[in-house]
């Protein structure tokens, strides 16, 4: 809203029409939230020229279909400003937990496998990083114990487990990635 210029609708029926246009879409009006307020002072050529005050707001959407819908209204009813702040799933701690599960499940059939291959088995996890950087390399401990016949070998391990969840709606999918450093003893036969 701009108080000098007339043609600038208020921020009263802007509202009004966000409003409409939610009621219209039949979304609930109670996820609309306040987000930020502010008003300043507009200079044009030294002298005072008005005062522009804006409000932002957050609204919650559960689909892709409901953001185009808002998205296109908003946009018919001449409000121009509107951006997507964030997307993200009711359900993504628990995806992140599974897949987390998942990588070290298969750190350990890997352990198994390789192992095997040289007539080993695995003993218990000596040591568990999760690996942030995807550049992992491979550092096999060289220390004094690696060569002591009663001291546990380490076996390193990355793996790195995706798996994607379809949030049933025109979004993309959610691709998580969890990589993991497992060191296993080898078990003493």
């Amino acid at each position: 809203e701009k108080t000098n210029d007339k043609s600038s609708p208020s921020i009263q029926s802007q509202e009004e029409r966000i409003r409409a246009i939610l009621n219209g879409l039949k979304l609930d009006v109670s996820n609309i939230k306040l987000s930020d307020t502010k008003s300043e002072v507009m200079i044009i050529d030294n002298r005072e020229a008005g005062i522009k005050t804006t409000k932002d707001y957050v609204l919650k959407l559960k689909t892709a279909n409901e953001v185009s819908e808002v998205f296109g209204r908003l946009s018919n009813a001449n409000i121009k400003v509107f951006k997507i702040l964030r997307i993200t799933h009711s359900k993504i701690d628990e995806y992140r937990r599974d897949v987390k599960i998942a990588a070290l499940k298969a750190a350990k059939e890997k352990a198994e496998f390789l192992l095997t291959a040289v007539g080993e088995k695995p003993g218990r996890a000596l040591e568990i990083n999760e690996v942030s950087d995807y550049s992992f390399q491979w550092n096999r401990n060289q220390n004094a114990q690696a060569f002591n016949p009663n001291a546990y070998e380490n076996s390193s391990v990355s793996i790195s487990e995706d798996i994607s969840f379809n949030s049933g709606s025109s979004f993309r999918e959610i691709v998580l990635r969890s990589t993991f450093q497992v060191r296993y003893a080898i078990a003493q036969q």
